[in-house]
């Protein structure tokens, strides 16, 4: 489900803004045990041909690819109800996938600025919803264990910010 930042959704039933996606993140990784994913990265074009490959889009879509763009897929955690859909408080202390597009900034040095703009950006939380099987994709850049030109996220202090947009979770 796609949901632009800082605006109105009738499904979860309030704003979910780049502070309401640090807040389930952040929770997510306090709760999360030892080893927890932290993210996983693809570029638009392997997430492209991945879609190709399953005959999801047509090969016309590969000429489309802007440069240096990505997805980061972060684990988050529905921490307060007015994150969790509408009518649904079961999802409270759920986990949930939140993707957010990234400019990639140096692939070798595993640098993805995330797209977090509120009114500006959309991300995508994760729902339950049937689908089809396929191939997956699993050969991603994931953080940990890759990265390993970041420092060790420190554990999250309430008001801290993250200027360069590198992890919406520190």
């Amino acid at each position: 489900m796609l949901i632009q930042l800082g605006s109105n959704n009738k499904i979860f039933g309030g704003r979910i803004k780049k502070e309401t996606v640090k807040s389930m993140v952040q929770y997510y990784r306090r709760q999360a045990s030892s080893g927890k994913l932290f993210y996983a990265h693809f570029s638009v074009d392997e997430i492209i041909q991945l879609l190709v490959d399953n005959g999801a889009i047509t090969k016309g879509a590969l000429s489309h690819i802007i440069p240096n763009h990505g997805l980061k897929i972060y684990i988050g955690r529905h921490d307060d109800v007015t994150n969790c859909p509408v009518g649904r408080p079961d999802y409270l202390d759920k986990d949930t996938a939140i993707l957010c597009t990234t400019f990639i900034t140096d692939e070798k040095k595993f640098c993805y600025s995330d797209k977090l703009k509120n009114k500006k950006n959309y991300i995508a939380i994760s729902e339950t919803r049937l689908g089809t099987a396929g191939d997956a994709l699993d050969q991603s850049s994931t953080y940990p264990p890759d990265n390993p030109y970041a420092a060790v996220p420190p554990v999250p202090v309430p008001g801290g910010e993250d200027p360069d947009n590198f992890d919406v979770g520190l």
